[in-house]
């Protein structure tokens, strides 16, 4: 098994709130080995953290969301070259939804082209390795939000 070793099961680790250089330095450190993060904003996350209400059930907490959603601010690349670079002008009602929880979004999870395959593998980004088992694929549409969670880049 080629497991990188901060995967161990029940040894997942998370460090710090969305406006956490720390967090972010982590994320930056890992995300190489993983793949798992299509594009990111930082300094745009500190923003709305700092903006941001305390109230919600997940107030602070970071996230990604998956590649195939617009949100204001984030690139919505759709996992495609064809795509890359696009910045939609606003968000839908299931990423404001996020925004009322609470959630900082941190950037986009990577994804299949377009959503359709079993795999996270694109010619925009390459492939998403499963943190556990970096021969094998974390999955399709979602294979970068769930090799950022096994993997420890966030949370939820």
């Amino acid at each position: 098994m080629n497991s990188l070793p901060w995967t161990q099961p029940g040894r997942l680790r998370w460090c710090g709130p969305a406006t956490s250089a720390r967090s972010n330095s982590w994320i930056e450190r890992l995300n190489p080995a993983l793949n798992a993060i299509a594009s990111s904003n930082f300094d745009l996350a500190r923003q709305m953290a700092r903006r941001s209400p305390r109230t919600g059930v997940f107030a602070g907490v970071p996230t990604l969301i998956k590649d195939l959603m617009a949100y204001p601010g984030h690139q919505a690349g759709f996992g495609s070259r064809l795509m890359r670079g696009f910045v939609p002008p606003a968000g839908t009602p299931y990423t404001e939804a996020l925004d009322a929880t609470g959630l900082i979004v941190l950037g986009k999870s990577t994804t299949s082209e377009f959503g359709l395959l079993g795999t996270t593998e694109t010619l925009a980004h390459g492939a998403t390795c499963n943190p556990w088992n970096r021969s094998l694929s974390p999955g399709g549409s979602s294979g970068g939000a769930v090799a950022a969670v096994a993997g420890g880049l966030v949370p939820v």
